[in-house]
């Protein structure tokens, strides 16, 4: 509607395409600079409509693209909902309990969504269809109207069915005198006898009222509990977007935690409803004009924040009860980043939801803690096995079952897909390393060219550095202590340790089980975006999108099917949810009872319990144990042969570097103790 007051429409249908400025006409040029004035106030006011998530992704958008791929986006659901709505508008019938009134705002609610879905329909037919909606019992009242031959828009037949309503039951329209909203002091004890009076410290809203003698007017609440009504007056509701609503009849109550508004008493007030039958929302208007729409949270439709005339919040109410889907797929992905989530949302592999940037989880805060970033910029491969990064990581103080300390990963330069291999001794790397290249290379077709690595013993071993000469990989090592260097291996490590601390802090495993906490986090890794490459590894790694369908919150509780000839045996036995088997379809699950791991294929995960549960409180020691010094001299001397030039005299000044770790304290002359 402001576009089309503005004139401003074209931008919508037309493609701004660049001139040269050198050869264009004054009239071109002209053109094109209104052309790109009012496309760059067009994207604005489109962002301005769209919710955060939408407004990262398309805020880069000229209004024409932007319209276009909201469109394609789009057009199949539009299909979809216009069909479900269609369906619900012919056999729509009343409701048991419900009113003729709330039946035929309920029909509106349908021809103002099918107006919007592009379909709009006749006045005419929607008439007879509500008329054919009606119960038998108004077969008097749909004679009368024919009879009378009348040409009654949908407002109208709302009025004429809502007086015959009203002389069915024998009473006339009712008075709007009726008590509106519900005020309270936010205190949820009992006081005994008369409330002091001192409501206006608290509800500074409302105004023009009047004093209720103690017990003439009570509440009663949802548990039968009853609340006394000690004043009334009119409340003014100031909502987020600067709309006021002048409430009349307010009862204000002491005992009362909550602001409470009557829908009921709303449209006895004047006020007419929309529902949303597909989320549930309730839309309210007045006169025509929108004034909010409630959503439903546990029952309870909770949407509004309410000031009063001094700006001060008094009905500000944000369900944090239920389980949002943001924080379960967080949980479910290994409590990775808000990014990787928001660029899988709009790479379509997972469904939209909002993502609050002021989220913070306890276990990401328990398992997550970084220094700056080393800024650098390094060359990158043109193709998959160009450079693969290696690190082994360990050993840990905390062992798994089977008794591995350590861990070394492969991580592929072009696609960041990486692999991970649980070792005993560092001196595995070779055998896993092997095991490696014969897979990829005939998975792939391709051959590794490079291998990166540190300067660890493990990679400067004459059989593994004679084996990559024998297949032509070339070994890039980094200088002495620079971890820096070998940053892909670095922060995948660091990444991983990140997930695993986060996901055990919520499970209630022993320590033992962070191997497969740790195979769990590298599956996901190289399903979700990073910020390297311009897909999921997944898919640079195989040329398929991955799917999400089967991931779940790691260490839920599961209850799998049992096999059994008993026929009064119990069908299922609770076990806890372990991983993604690499050589099986289905699931890893651990049975406590036997103290054993399994494969399944089907279980029914209990995520949601794990997820609104405190955190487990066990300490996740996964710190790596610091070497000797001394061992690791020897180590570096005898594998790296470098010949050390001085470049420049040395400053006596200053003490020699020590192999011993325990820190002295400078000696400068003059100030020797």
């Amino acid at each position: 509607m402001a576009l089309r007051y503005e004139n401003k429409e074209y931008v919508l249908e037309t493609e701004l395409v660049d001139i040269d400025s050198e050869t264009a006409t004054p009239e071109e040029i002209a053109s094109y600079q209104k052309h790109s004035d009012d496309a760059t106030k067009v994207a604005c006011i489109m962002i301005a409509t769209m919710n955060p998530e939408l407004q990262r992704i398309y805020e880069d958008y000229w209004p024409f693209e932007m319209h276009k791929e909201l469109a394609e986006k789009f057009r199949k659901q539009e299909r979809i909902e216009r069909c479900e709505v269609v369906k619900d508008f012919t056999n729509s019938n009343p409701k048991d309990g419900e009113s003729i009134c709330a039946h035929v705002q309920r029909m509106q609610g349908y021809v103002e969504r099918l107006r919007k879905l592009a379909m709009p329909v006749p006045e005419e037919l929607a008439v007879d269809i509500v008329l054919n909606s009606l119960p038998s019992s108004y077969d008097q009242f749909r004679l009368a109207y024919h009879l009378n031959n009348n040409q009654a828009n949908l407002t109208e037949l709302y009025r004429m069915l809502r007086v015959a309503e009203d002389g069915m039951k024998g009473k006339s329209v009712p008075s709007v005198n009726q008590p509106v909203l519900a005020i309270g002091s936010g205190k949820g004890k009992k006081k005994k006898g008369p409330p002091k009076q001192n409501w206006r410290e608290k509800v500074q809203g409302l105004k023009e009222s009047r004093e209720v003698e103690h017990g003439r007017l009570n509440l009663i609440m949802g548990n039968r509990r009853s609340s006394p009504v000690t004043k009334i007056g009119v409340y003014s509701l100031v909502l987020s977007s600067d709309v006021s609503i002048e409430l009349i009849n307010c009862c204000y109550s002491p005992e009362m935690a909550r602001n409470i508004i009557s829908f009921h008493a709303l449209f006895r007030q004047g006020f007419q409803f929309s529902f949303n039958n597909k989320i549930g929302s309730i839309s309210v208007f007045e006169n025509g004009i929108l004034i909010f729409t409630a959503y439903p949270c546990d029952g309870v439709y909770e949407t509004v924040e309410c000031v009063d005339n001094l700006g001060h919040s008094v009905n500000y109410i944000y369900s944090t009860s239920g389980v949002e889907k943001a924080c379960l797929w967080h949980s479910r992905l290994g409590h990775i980043s808000k990014k990787r989530i928001a660029q899988l949302q709009k790479d379509g592999v997972l469904e939209s939801f909002d993502l609050r940037s002021d989220d913070v989880y306890e276990s990401c805060l328990l398992g997550k803690m970084t220094k700056s970033p080393f800024k650098g910029s390094f060359e990158r491969s043109e193709g998959l096995l160009d450079i693969i990064h290696t690190d082994v990581c360990g050993p840990f103080r905390s062992t798994t079952k089977d008794g591995t300390r350590f861990y070394v990963t492969f991580t592929d330069d072009f696609s960041r897909y990486s692999y991970i291999y649980l070792i005993k001794q560092k001196s595995d790397t070779f055998e896993k390393f092997k095991e490696f290249k014969n897979e990829v290379e005939n998975q792939l077709g391709r051959k590794i060219k490079t291998l990166r690595s540190d300067r660890g013993g493990k990679y400067l071993s004459i059989e593994f550095l004679e084996y990559l000469k024998e297949c032509g990989i070339v070994s890039q090592l980094t200088p002495p202590r620079t971890p820096q260097l070998n940053g892909v291996a670095e922060r995948r490590n660091r990444t991983l340790l990140d997930m695993v601390r986060s996901m055990m802090s919520r499970a209630s495993f022993p320590i033992h089980f962070w191997g497969y906490a740790l195979k769990t986090a590298a599956h996901i890794l190289n399903l979700v975006p990073t910020t390297k490459v311009a897909k999921t590894p997944h898919e640079m790694w195989t040329g398929k999108v991955p799917s999400l369908a089967h991931i779940k919150v790691w260490g839920c509780e599961a209850f799998v099917r049992r096999e059994t000839q008993d026929k009064l045996a119990e069908r299922s036995e609770r076990c806890f949810f372990l991983g993604y088997p690499k050589q099986s379809f289905g699931y890893l699950f651990y049975r406590p009872s036997e103290d054993v791991v399994f494969i399944a294929r089907r279980a029914v995960f209990r995520e949601r319990e794990l997820i609104l549960k405190e955190d487990s409180g066990n300490t996740i020691d996964l710190e790596e144990i610091q070497e000797s010094s001394d061992d690791a001299t020897l180590g570096e001397t005898s594998n790296q042969h470098e010949e050390e030039v001085p470049v420049g005299p040395t400053d006596v000044s200053l003490p020699l570097r020590r192999s011993s770790r325990v820190s002295m304290p400078p000696e400068f002359y003059g100030f020797c103790q």
